[in-house]
């Protein structure tokens, strides 16, 4: 999240999962509460989106506590037949020297037996 701002999208360049097909349908949800900020679809807060959400840019977290600098999305992503649990996002504030959203680069997960 570069200085200044006070959200930033999370996209598909983020996060990202697939599956073999079986179960197109990718859900995610928060496990941890969020210390400084919250997720926002459509103007409302949320705990659990889907892969679409990523694809389509729907997805923001917006910083409530200026005086961060680090929030950890604790998650877990999930289908019909299978789950990943204890899943991280690191979302990082960042300076005007160093802007960047997050200090992971992307990761795509792939749900084994959908």
């Amino acid at each position: 999240l570069p200085q200044g701002q006070t959200s930033v999208s999370i996209t598909n360049a983020h996060l990202s999962a697939v599956t073999n097909g079986k179960s197109t349908k990718i859900m995610y949800e928060i496990t941890q509460p969020l210390k400084y900020g919250h997720l926002i679809i459509e103007n409302e807060q949320v705990t659990k989106f889907e892969q679409e959400d990523l694809n389509l840019g729907r997805l923001s977290y917006h910083l409530s506590n200026f005086t961060a600098f680090k929030e950890v999305l604790m998650f877990m992503i999930f289908t019909a037949e299978s789950n990943l649990t204890e899943q991280v996002l690191n979302i990082t504030m960042s300076t005007c020297l160093q802007q960047h959203l997050s200090t992971f680069k992307r990761k795509t997960w792939k749900l084994d037996g959908m």
